[in-house]
């Protein structure tokens, strides 16, 4: 993975005599990095595989799955919550006013022999901004008001605040599962959940990770359940693991 977006004009550049095409995808194309990631490493790769067409593929941030919603504030305390209310609305609003037009993730590849081969770019800023999620934010906005009131206490009651039931759901299957413990890094993590809810018969732990009203997978879903799974993993076997979730 690389930091920072390659522009339509280097691309155009370095793949000139290519076809182009631009796609669209449910979930981040898994691909194998070719070389050390860089645009002309692929297109070396195309070259001396004969290969002409080159995909590229955006993920952009979704502003839906990280806005704070009414019901993420169920379990702040009362001392607290007009503070922690306000504080969600400033970041809905700076949300709203917030130019999310660039992709925080670019992925640019060929397939071969049936599988992607490419290079993974992303924007640090915005790749750091879709990854804390409307919990979180809720979470630190709890911790920085409860610091001005009662501390600890204070901090116990969004302790009581309940896990969506489909991702607790997703944690708790995962967790007692083998080969998702054997898995290396987050990225297979991250296909795994898809895996299964794709499974004939999984039509509840589908349902759990579908962004609000149907209409497709919530990414935010599916890393928290991978989030919370793996912090759950290493409280049973005791060893440090850190959370990535760039694509490799």
């Amino acid at each position: 993975m690389i930091q920072g977006i390659p522009g339509d004009d280097e691309i155009l550049s370095i793949f000139e005599g290519f076809n182009l095409f631009r796609v669209r995808a449910e979930i981040p194309t898994l691909m194998y990095v070719v070389g050390e990631g860089k645009l002309e490493d692929l297109r070396s790769f195309a070259e001396s595989m004969s290969i002409c067409t080159v995909f590229v593929e955006s993920e952009p941030v979704d502003p839906s799955e990280l806005r704070i919603s009414d019901e993420l504030l169920d379990g702040v305390p009362q001392e607290i919550r007009p503070g922690v209310q306000l504080d969600a609305h400033r970041f809905n609003r700076e949300l709203d006013g917030m130019d999310l037009s660039s992709p925080a993730e670019l992925r640019i590849f060929v397939l071969y022999e049936g599988k992607a081969f490419g290079s993974v770019f992303v924007d640090p800023e915005l790749d750091a901004f879709r990854k804390f999620s409307a919990r979180e934010r809720v979470e630190e906005f709890v911790r920085a008001r409860s610091q001005k009131v009662q501390g600890s206490r204070v901090m116990e009651g969004l302790s009581t605040q309940k896990e969506d039931p489909g991702v607790e759901r997703f944690v708790e299957l995962l967790i007692k599962d083998p080969e998702y413990r054997r898995m290396p890094d987050d990225n297979e993590r991250f296909n795994y959940v898809l895996k299964i809810a794709r499974r004939p018969g999984n039509d509840t732990l589908r349902e759990g990770i579908m962004k609000d009203g149907g209409k497709g997978f919530s990414t935010e879903k599916i890393r928290r359940i991978v989030s919370l799974s793996v912090k759950r993993m290493d409280l049973s076997r005791s060893e440090p693991k850190q959370m990535v979730f760039g694509r490799n």
